[in-house]
């Protein structure tokens, strides 16, 4: 993505409006429940972040793990 100098104009509306409850506590609470072990394995991850949805809005599927 290329930033322009257009980015003063949505910066603080992300800021103010995506970002308002990121601070270290709210970190802290997502750490915990986000699976972060290098051993985890794709299907737990898949599961977790729930990519099948996404990747079905895109019209596509995920490839089938053996």
């Amino acid at each position: 993505m290329i930033i322009t100098n257009s980015c003063h104009r949505w910066l603080p509306v992300l800021a103010r409006k995506v970002f308002q409850y990121w601070n270290e506590e709210t970190v802290r609470e997502i750490e915990a429940v986000t699976p972060a072990d290098e051993d985890t394995p794709v299907e737990a991850l898949i599961e977790f972040f729930d990519l099948e949805r996404f990747v079905s809005k895109m019209g596509a599927s995920l490839p089938q793990m053996n």
